[in-house]
């Protein structure tokens, strides 16, 4: 048993609520880029491929989400098409080092969350997903003698505090995926009630 883990004695309550669900797959994203240096396919050639796999939900990387890549009339032609083949494009997937030791790699990094965000609230996504990284410079999963520490907590924290704080105003919020820290700082980051949005 790990400390995150449920008692033994904890009853769930499985009866099918009310909430929608919907099926995606890593291979089958909407994206501004293409993969591995592959120009990236026409918008509504991307949706219907989702739609054809069997998938009614979609993500992207955060990469490649700003004014470079994507244009306003790009969103609402995606917005069209995940109407049209009802695909939901439910969230900007941001795995980068939110804590990465390097000055330069954590600024870009910070950035990148910021243009995710910006881009997700064009959307109207309702979140988007990060991590929160760790202190090896070469890998964030990677294991690291200082990964469980209270100064890399308190890191993680300051840095998920900044990107609320730069992205102030955006109703998205931010969703972590569990592992490198988080299993023992979930209790530390921002909430809606300590400034945070959710």
């Amino acid at each position: 048993m790990l400390q995150w883990s449920p008692p033994d004695d904890l009853k769930r309550d499985l009866t099918v609520g009310t909430q929608h669900v919907r099926i995606s797959c890593a291979s089958y994203t909407i994206s501004p880029r293409g993969w591995r240096g592959a120009q990236r396919q026409p918008w509504d050639v991307q949706v219907k491929a989702i739609r054809e796999a069997g998938f009614t939900a979609a993500e992207s990387g955060g990469w490649g989400w700003n004014s470079e890549n994507v244009t306003d009339s790009d969103i609402r032609q995606i917005k069209s098409l995940c109407e049209e083949f009802d695909v939901e494009f439910n969230t900007l997937h941001v795995w980068a080092n939110i804590i990465h030791p390097e000055p330069e790699q954590r600024a870009r990094i910070h950035k990148l969350h910021a243009d995710a965000i910006e881009y997700a609230d064009r959307l109207g996504m309702e979140y988007i997903l990060t991590h929160t990284g760790g202190r090896d410079t070469d890998d964030k999963d990677k294991p690291h003698p200082m990964n469980h520490s209270r100064q890399t907590w308190e890191m993680s924290v300051a840095a998920t505090k900044k990107i609320l704080a730069d992205t102030a105003g955006s109703r998205v919020k931010l969703g972590f995926r569990g592992g490198e820290l988080l299993q023992q700082q979930h209790a530390a980051i921002p909430s809606a009630a300590d400034g945070g949005r959710g």
